[in-house]
């Protein structure tokens, strides 16, 4: 189903629970109006002629996010990309932005990356200049970010049970260092390219 830019899944089937224990309200919004089941993620066919190729991946649309010009950044495919060309410095990254005016990083340094604050930074804003001058729009343009002096905590749910960075637990529980990675003007320890 059509969900933002996305095709969210869904299933149903005799497999599939019928919904939450004396829970209706969690059941009414885990399921749409024709009982299928609203997994959350999000995926497109891996050959639109032949559908028994199988489904292809394509992140969770509850990460996904608008940013005050209506531009959608998908933040599974970005956040891959950008873990990947900021690699070895950087543990991974939690996208930030939702109503706002650009795309910003909480970034999780590696251990070589902590070990090598001036070459994290420089890596962030090389590239955060190479993403815009290669015309990058907003949604795949970060224009800033901040390195977490602390790693991500399991304990406290910012870990998912498959061993994942959990983007939402992220952004409640560093609440105050998304409020200071988006204010203006720019606070310290924010990093622009």
């Amino acid at each position: 189903m059509p969900n933002g830019n996305k095709l969210e899944m869904r299933v149903k089937g005799v497999s599939v629970f019928a919904g939450y224990r004396n829970a209706p309200r969690e059941t009414a919004a885990a399921f749409d109006s024709e009982g299928f089941y609203r997994i959350g993620d999000a995926g497109t066919l891996a050959d639109a002629e032949r559908p028994e190729r199988g489904v292809v991946f394509n992140g969770r649309v509850a990460e996904d996010f608008k940013l005050s010009s209506g531009s959608w950044v998908s933040v599974g495919t970005l956040r891959v990309e950008l873990v990947s060309q900021l690699a070895p410095l950087v543990q991974d990254i939690v996208l930030t932005g939702h109503n706002r005016d650009e795309v910003g990083m909480l970034v999780f340094p590696s251990a070589a990356g902590a070990a090598d604050a001036a070459r994290l930074e420089e890596a962030l804003r090389a590239l955060m200049r190479a993403r815009r001058s290669a015309g990058a729009g907003s949604s795949q343009c970060p224009a800033r970010a901040m390195v977490m002096g602390a790693p991500p905590d399991a304990d406290a749910g910012e870990i998912t049970d498959k061993g994942y960075i959990n983007q939402g637990a992220v952004l409640s529980r560093r609440a105050a260092a998304v409020a200071a990675l988006h204010a203006s003007p720019t606070a310290s320890g924010v990093i622009t390219g």
